[in-house]
């Protein structure tokens, strides 16, 4: 009973971890609206969309590889559409 509670606290830590580093990578993006329109915006913005969904989702199901791939690509999807946001 000791190790089950032990191991959901152990979980729980990892799933907030996580949640920190995909707001770590989102948060300033987006607090923009506006954003230039084009299709290689639409391609990205599609891309952050899904890696954002699925790793909201599925933070506590993947494997850090996994975790850390999709990571790696939120992270240059919103580095890409930077150029796109309107000030």
């Amino acid at each position: 009973m000791e190790t089950t509670f032990h191991g959901t606290a152990l979980s729980r830590r990892k799933i907030v971890d996580r949640m920190q580093l995909i707001r770590s990578i989102t948060e300033e993006f987006q607090q923009h609206y506006v954003f230039q329109d084009g299709l290689r915006f639409n391609f990205l913005f599609g891309l952050y969309s899904q890696k954002l969904e699925h790793l909201l989702n599925e933070a506590d199901q993947i494997d850090d590889r996994q975790f850390h791939d999709n990571l790696n690509i939120l992270r240059r999807s919103v580095e890409e559409m930077s150029p796109y946001v309107i000030e």
